[in-house]
């Protein structure tokens, strides 16, 4: 399971890097907000944020659906709306990935139990040493 998740997360900072550098805009987040259920985060977490069915009964045990994660999703609705209409989310101040910095120097917006602020990207150096240390294979 580790291996599952270390394989779709490596990929990510850098292709957005990529992105920006060919011109782009570009906008980091990370979502980390906890499931009741294991306390952590799996992957796909922030769909029922984003479609606003976070109360649903079959997800509402697993999400602790309360008025914290009603308006996160409120918020991320928002955000990723305002992104398709007019390609920058609805956040004040949401910096554009710097191409001409290291991905883990990029402000990303982190999206946790303390709602959505911005801070480096977590782990992005972390994850970039994965293939040397011979954890993940960048082939895979």
């Amino acid at each position: 399971m580790a291996g599952d998740l270390q394989r779709r997360r490596l990929p990510c900072p850098d292709l957005a890097a990529r992105h920006a550098q060919r011109g782009s805009p570009v906008f980091l987040y990370d979502f980390a907000w906890p499931l009741a259920v294991t306390g952590g985060t799996p992957h796909a977490a922030c769909v029922p944020f984003v479609f606003g069915t976070h109360r649903h009964p079959h997800l509402a045990a697993k999400i602790d659906a309360d008025d914290a994660a009603d308006a996160l999703s409120r918020s991320m609705m928002a955000a990723w709306a305002a992104f398709v209409r007019d390609g920058a989310p609805a956040m004040p101040n949401w910096p554009h990935l710097n191409p001409g910095l290291p991905v883990d120097a990029s402000a990303a917006m982190t999206i946790d139990g303390n709602g959505m602020l911005f801070r480096p990207l977590h782990g992005a150096a972390r994850l970039a040493s994965w293939p040397a240390m011979g954890i993940i294979d960048d082939a895979d």
